[in-house]
């Protein structure tokens, strides 16, 4: 595959949505592995990490993200798929926590423990539903890649020399 082809663009910027989700998730695992008091961080890393997983899938199936944080219209490029509504209803709540958690507010202020958790559970629960790391169209088995690719070419693995 060439890589300045606009089909490599596409699944490299979709490996970098990826590894920066992986990434967030890592660090809210971390934290509250290590019981950090931070659950305004947990709760924005969340839906950071939910965010770039959807937007990673859009690329995955060939439509491109729209440039927003609002989750709810960000899975609408996913198509209708199996758990949507309930999929829009864990966007409506992580949504706000991408940037007023960031910063004083009163959604930060009303951030706890709990808030934090529930959180976790949702990018978890997002992520169940979405499939971000296979090829699957959320909600159906997993699909083959629409290429055939040499491990050199892929561009999570390849390139990078592993995650």
């Amino acid at each position: 595959m060439d890589h300045d082809s606009s089909e490599w663009k596409r699944l490299s910027n979709a490996a970098r949505y990826l590894v920066a989700a992986d990434e967030d998730l890592l660090v809210v695992e971390r934290l509250r592995e290590h019981g950090v008091p931070a659950p305004h961080d947990i709760c924005m890393l969340s839906a950071r990490a939910s965010e770039k997983y959807i937007k990673s899938k859009s690329l995955l199936l060939g439509r491109e993200p729209r440039k927003s944080h609002d989750q709810s219209r960000l899975l609408d490029t996913l198509g209708d798929f199996k758990g949507v509504r309930r999929a829009k209803d864990l966007a409506a709540v992580l949504s706000p926590y991408s940037t007023e958690a960031n910063y004083p507010s009163d959604t930060m202020d009303a951030i706890d423990r709990d808030a934090a958790d529930a959180a976790h559970s949702m990018l978890m629960e997002m992520m169940s539903m979405i499939q971000p790391h296979s090829w699957a169209i959320p909600g159906e088995s997993v699909l083959d890649p629409p290429m055939s690719r040499t491990p050199a070419d892929d561009p999570v693995y390849g390139r990078t020399g592993g995650r």
